[in-house]
């Protein structure tokens, strides 16, 4: 699939020219004569290559064209309008052979704007109003065009254009080519200043000791000064340990290696956040006092995403579990990061809709553990996983700051947070497109 894709971008549509030209064109055989590999080499600076097929399968090109060029891969596409053979003060030349060097000009400038030039030209079209202006625009093509190597073209002739002065009109498609870059991990993708000091905040968690029993008893303070609840292990509570026990933890049991690791990691305090503004007050208070913040779903993930490494805050968020817009004409759902999948769908199957996708963990997990957790899920092969553009539409995120700000985020500018774990902010709603219902239905298979 990768393979026929990439095909695709190239654009193939293939031949250079073949040796039957050599008679009337000496520079298109010495061209034919290259071989293909060293051809498509020397040619690079132009950004294609023409391929080559046998002569003997196709008839040769009449001109100095090639019935098809490659162009190379991560190309960035330009494409000019039809292009006419007049002065920037309205003079138009006479002849066609005038009209054609200018409009030729013409395009050339367009391309020139565009950051392209005539080397990196992969296709030329022309119009002309009669067949005898055919040799005239051959001429001044091949005159203009006569440093790079033959182009895909199109020659036709025309009853006329919007003004019958005009006898010639060209139009190109020009790729130039852009240098790959390292590939950069998915979180870092889109990335925008508006999530670095949350990143450089979660970075320094990640690298801490554990906070001290007085920062997290300031910080834990601070958050019961705005509204939130919280328990705190220094509380010496019995239900309040069990609970931030229990919190503490994710199902990362399923790995032997996780389970020796994680065993026994445990929060200093567990907040339970009911709104935004509860999330963002903990948020505060934690990074006044140096403490981690550990973002909290359902804990139906199994790779310790929820475990806290450090000691410091678990964030419980399934408090923020309200469905604030469902749009039964767009097939949209706007909910709290706490809600959970199946009651979005519960919600979105009376409006005739359903979740494109969904874990395995449907019945217990959140929406926004989903996204910041996850990957995939059932449906990512009709849809794609949560990496695909438009499988997250938008996102709510609280940073982690002295004074937190709530982004908004959409489009491609979700990707730093998707599938981050809250590592570089804490999603407090989530934005995800919908599909038709279908009657489902759950089958679980027992082997012996």
């Amino acid at each position: 699939g990768a393979a026929m894709l990439l095909r695709v971008r190239q654009c193939v549509a293939a031949n250079a020219p073949s040796t039957h030209a050599s008679k009337l064109r000496p520079s298109i055989a010495a061209a034919r004569a290259v071989p293909v590999a060293a051809r498509a080499v020397a040619t690079r600076r132009s950004s294609h290559a023409a391929v080559a097929v046998s002569e003997h399968r196709l008839h040769p090109p009449f001109a100095r064209y090639a019935h098809g060029t490659v162009v190379e891969p991560h190309s960035q596409l330009v494409f000019t309008s039809g292009t006419l053979g007049i002065h920037k003060d309205g003079s138009i030349p006479e002849s066609a052979e005038a009209q054609a060097r200018l409009a030729l000009g013409n395009v050339l400038e367009i391309l020139r704007a565009a950051g392209a030039n005539e080397k990196h030209v992969v296709r030329l079209n022309a119009f002309v109003t009669h067949r005898d202006h055919l040799q005239a625009y051959m001429k001044a093509r091949d005159e203009t065009m006569g440093g790079v190597p033959p182009t895909a073209s199109t020659l036709m002739v025309v009853s006329g254009f919007a003004r019958p002065e005009f006898l010639v009109e060209v139009e190109a498609i020009a790729a130039v080519p852009r240098p790959r870059r390292r590939a950069q991990p998915r979180w870092r993708r889109g990335f925008s200043t508006a999530s670095a000091s949350c990143v450089s905040k979660a970075r320094g968690f990640a690298t801490a000791a554990r906070p001290s029993p007085d920062a997290v008893a300031s910080a834990v303070a601070k958050a019961r000064d705005a509204g939130v609840k919280v328990f705190a292990r220094a509380d010496d509570d019995a239900n309040q340990l069990r609970m931030i026990r229990k919190l503490s933890r994710d199902a990362f049991e399923y790995s032997p290696v996780l389970a020796k690791k994680l065993e026994g990691l445990e929060a200093d305090a567990v907040a339970f956040a009911k709104t935004q503004d509860d999330v963002v007050s903990v948020v505060a208070a934690a990074v006044s006092e140096n403490v981690p913040v550990v973002a909290r779903g359902a804990g139906t993930g199994n790779y310790g995403q929820a475990v806290p490494l450090f000691g410091g805050i678990v964030l419980d968020l399934s408090g923020l579990d309200q469905i604030e817009k469902l749009d039964a004409e767009r097939g949209t759902v706007l909910a709290g990061a706490g809600s959970l999948l199946s009651t979005i769908e519960d919600a979105t199957r009376q409006q005739g809709w359903e979740l494109r996708q969904h874990p395995s963990t449907r019945r217990n997990a959140t929406l926004g553990g989903f996204v910041a957790g996850g990957s995939t899920g059932h449906g990512a092969l009709l849809h794609g996983g949560l990496s695909e553009d438009g499988a997250v539409l938008g996102l709510r995120v609280v940073t982690a700051e002295a004074t937190p700000r709530v982004l908004e985020l959409r489009g491609r500018d979700v990707f730093p947070v998707v599938h981050a774990y809250g590592t570089n902010g804490i999603i407090v709603a989530v934005e995800v497109p919908l599909a038709r219902a279908q009657p489902w239905v759950d089958v679980t298979a027992c082997f012996p």
